[in-house]
């Protein structure tokens, strides 16, 4: 589910910055068909490496449950996070890794304050 909500956002992302960028009459129906192979593969993708986790590997390595869906998982939302983040820099905003870098770095100087 999670990773169906980041695949909606990216494509609700992707349809935002088509209009915002070029007009309403360059939005085509077309490339909606992108969310389902998209999805189709991700879902396939997962379910596999269940399985994998599940029957081969009887559902654990290093006391992870599942860890090979689960990472599969963590790089597809990464993906289309990813996407997100450039579909906003098409819009003219900074990079989303910048702004949680400057925030780590704000944090960090924040903590050194404390301390002295």
């Amino acid at each position: 589910m999670t990773l169906l909500g980041f695949i909606l956002a990216d494509t609700i992302m992707g349809i935002y910055t088509t209009i915002k960028l070029h007009g309403i009459e360059s939005f085509k129906s077309t490339k909606l068909f992108n969310v389902v192979v998209k999805l189709f593969f991700y879902v396939t993708s997962v379910m596999c490496m269940f399985a994998v986790d599940q029957f081969i590997l009887s559902g654990q390595i290093g006391g992870i449950k599942h860890v090979l869906s689960k990472s599969f998982c963590v790089l597809f939302i990464y993906i289309e996070i990813k996407s997100i983040d450039e579909s906003s820099m098409k819009l003219g905003n900074r990079s989303l890794w910048s702004i949680v870098k400057e925030l780590v770095n704000r944090i960090q100087s924040l903590k050194k304050d404390i301390k002295s």
